[in-house]
């Protein structure tokens, strides 16, 4: 099968697509949008970012075929780390110290925004890729990926983004909860694989509860940030 301009335009739109989707939805949680210029930095960065983590993961490959280690699980959980640092880069280099990030929740809309970009890169790569087994298939791979790995990057970026934002609160603790954060959101990231690697039958139904539940606890944590910064700012004005 051919790639013409004309499909080379719709694979990128294809797997673009999902990310838009839930970005849009995750900035309706936000009564004080962001700048759209800073967003779109970020979504940018975060694309750009893709291939130097297939790079680096390409390396992590290499440490886990020691023969003495479970492999599988070494390369999961490296590749999970080195994804979720690489988002959580983007934001501490493109954003982390401009004046609109002037909010502590803020942490979680700039993380997730990097990860629906990494996510978009990804999809686009893999949209080329099944392209010549077909259209149909191609969509049902992005689809999945809608409700899968592109929402798994999201949500555990977006637990990240808490603890960055808890480190407004406890500046002299930034290093230790983001390094926090990255360790959760990693582990997370692992199961979500994991799960496919070991039981592909129970995936399904056991990666749908995992991302709910995630998807929960984001929601949750963006209302307790935002009602600690209103907190603060109410007893400082009083």
């Amino acid at each position: 099968m051919s790639f013409s301009i004309p499909s080379n335009i719709i694979l990128i739109a294809i797997g673009i697509l999902p990310s838009i989707i839930w970005l849009l939805l995750f900035l309706s949680k936000d009564a004080r949008p962001e700048p759209k210029y800073l967003l779109v930095k970020v979504f940018s960065f975060g694309i750009i970012i893709a291939p130097i983590v297939i790079l680096l993961e390409a390396a992590v490959k290499a440490i886990s075929e020691i023969d003495f280690l479970p492999q599988a699980l070494v390369f999961f959980g490296l590749a999970a780390f080195v994804e979720e640092y690489m988002k959580y880069w983007v934001v501490k280099n493109s954003v982390l110290f401009k004046p609109d990030f002037d909010e502590p929740h803020d942490s979680i809309i700039y993380m997730i925004t990097a990860a629906l970009g990494f996510a978009a890169m990804e999809n686009i790569l893999i949209a080329f890729k099944v392209y010549p087994d077909g259209f149909n298939a191609t969509l049902g791979v992005i689809s999945l990926r809608f409700a899968g790995a592109t929402l798994l990057h999201a949500l555990t970026s977006g637990i990240v983004g808490y603890f960055l934002g808890l480190a407004w609160f406890f500046y002299h603790f930034k290093k230790y909860l983001v390094a926090l954060g990255l360790i959760i959101a990693s582990l997370l990231h692992l199961v979500f694989n994991y799960i496919i690697f070991i039981n592909p039958s129970v995936a399904l139904p056991g990666n749908v509860i995992l991302l709910l539940g995630m998807l929960i606890l984001v929601f949750i944590l963006f209302d307790k940030l935002r009602e600690r910064s209103q907190q603060v700012i109410q007893r400082v004005s009083t």
